[in-house]
């Protein structure tokens, strides 16, 4: 039994997921500020390794490999 879902899948993240992930959302124009606001509102989600290297897929950019513990080689 794991006590984390993955956002994406709804499936269960297990240890042997060494790449799984954890994903803060909160406000970027709070963040920006670097307010002082110790109980700013911010969100947790968890991710598998592959669901978030597909579902997070941006416009010319490219995760750092050691994110998802992986070799960059």
């Amino acid at each position: 039994m794991t006590d984390y879902q993955c956002w994406f899948c709804g499936e269960g993240i297990n240890q042997s997921d060494c790449g799984a992930v954890i994903i803060t959302i909160e406000n970027l124009w709070r963040w920006n500020k670097a307010s002082s606001e110790t109980d700013a509102p911010a969100q947790a989600v968890f991710a598998h390794r592959e669901c978030a290297k597909r579902k997070l897929r941006g416009q010319g950019m490219e995760f750092d490999p050691g994110v998802f513990n992986e070799d960059d080689s």
